[in-house]
């Protein structure tokens, strides 16, 4: 039991925060094959970091994983 909340807020903020961090690419937004109009391949680990700060500091981020511990101690 203990095993499986860990798994599951990973596992939900991943998916989660992987969405959100490629919604600023164009490319990916509109799914354009190929790298050229993709600015998230340039994006380097900076970029990322900062993306991903901003994103934990929305509050719908508590409010998700509030939910997702919730289904982790449910399950």
């Amino acid at each position: 039991m203990c095993s499986v909340v860990p798994g599951s807020v990973y596992a939900v903020l991943n998916h989660y925060l992987r969405e959100k961090v490629f919604e600023d690419c164009e490319g990916c937004v509109t799914d354009v094959p190929g790298q050229q109009h993709h600015d998230c391949v340039n994006w380097s680990s900076e970029d990322i970091n900062c993306r991903l700060q901003i994103l934990c500091a929305a509050p719908c981020l508590e409010s998700l994983l509030n939910v997702d511990i919730a289904i982790g101690y449910a399950v």
